[in-house]
C-alpha cells in the first residue's frame, strides 16, 4: 500500500508541473515568441567584412563583345565591389575620325582617396578601362586600351581629390608582349554617374583600326592596402 501511495503523489505532481507550464506557455503572447526567436537568431549571425578581395587576373580570364554603335547594353548590378566600380550600363560610337565610349556607373563619389598608405609604389590605386582587341586574336596582347587612372606615387601625400583631377591620367596604351607603350591622351568628362570617353582618332595611327566592329571588354580596378577588387565586363 505505501508504495502505491507513493505512486499517486509522483503522478500528481508530475501532472500539476505540466499544467503549471502549459498555463504559463499560454501566457506568452505569439509576438513575444516570434520576437526571442529572431533576437537569437540576430546573436547568431556573424559580421561579415564588407569586400573581399579578388584574385589577380591572368590573360585567359579576359574575353570580349561587340556592340554596335549608340546600342545601350544594361549590366547586373555587383555588390561584391563599391559603387563607382559597378556598371549600370554602356555604350559606345565609333567612327572614322572619333571614339567616344560612355560608362553609367551606380555612384561617383565627390572625392576619391589617393595615394593611400600601405600601397606599394607603381601599384595602380583607380582605373577604368577599355580593351579593344585590334589585331582579334581574343587575347590581351596587342590590344589597344582607352584608360582612365591613377597609380600611387612614391614621396606624394595622401589626398582627397575628385575624379576629374589632374592626378589621374587619361592615356591610351598600345600593348604588345608584356609590354606596352602610350601613343595618345583623351578627353575625359564626368556627366552625373557618366563617364565619357573621347579620342581623337588622328592623334595615332593605331587608333585608325578600332572600328564599330572591334570586339572589346571593360576592366574597372581598385587596389587599397586591405584588397584588390575587379570589374569586368563580359564576365
Amino acid at each position: 500500500m505505501t508504495k502505491r501511495y507513493i505512486f499517486i503523489i509522483i503522478l500528481c505532481f508530475v501532472v500539476c508541473t505540466g499544467c503549471s507550464e502549459s498555463k504559463n506557455n499560454e501566457n506568452i503572447k505569439p509576438d513575444e515568441v516570434n520576437i526571442k526567436t529572431e533576437i537569437d537568431k540576430t546573436e547568431k549571425v556573424d559580421v561579415e567584412t564588407e569586400y573581399a578581395t579578388m584574385k589577380v587576373l591572368n590573360k585567359q580570364d579576359y574575353s570580349y563583345i561587340t556592340s554596335k554603335n549608340d546600342e545601350i547594353i544594361s549590366n547586373d548590378l555587383n555588390d561584391r565591389v563599391p559603387d563607382f566600380m559597378d556598371v549600370v550600363s554602356f555604350r559606345k560610337v565609333i567612327d572614322d575620325e572619333n571614339i567616344y565610349f560612355y560608362l553609367e556607373m551606380k555612384d561617383i563619389p565627390d572625392t576619391f582617396v589617393i595615394n593611400q598608405e600601405g600601397i606599394f609604389s607603381n601599384l595602380m590605386e583607380y582605373c577604368w578601362r577599355i580593351n579593344f582587341d585590334t589585331n582579334l586574336d581574343g587575347i590581351t596582347e596587342y590590344d589597344t586600351t582607352i584608360s582612365h587612372e591613377k597609380f600611387w606615387e612614391n614621396g606624394k601625400d595622401t589626398a582627397s581629390v575628385n575624379i576629374e583631377d589632374a592626378t589621374f591620367n587619361n592615356i591610351v596604351w598600345q600593348h604588345g608582349v608584356n609590354t606596352g607603350y602610350v601613343i595618345s591622351e583623351f578627353t575625359f568628362d564626368v556627366d552625373n554617374h557618366m563617364l565619357i570617353y573621347h579620342v581623337e582618332k588622328g592623334n595615332d595611327d593605331n587608333l585608325l583600326s578600332i572600328t564599330e566592329d572591334t570586339p572589346f571588354h571593360i576592366l574597372i580596378e581598385y587596389n587599397n592596402k586591405d584588397y584588390y577588387l575587379y570589374e569586368m565586363i563580359p564576365k
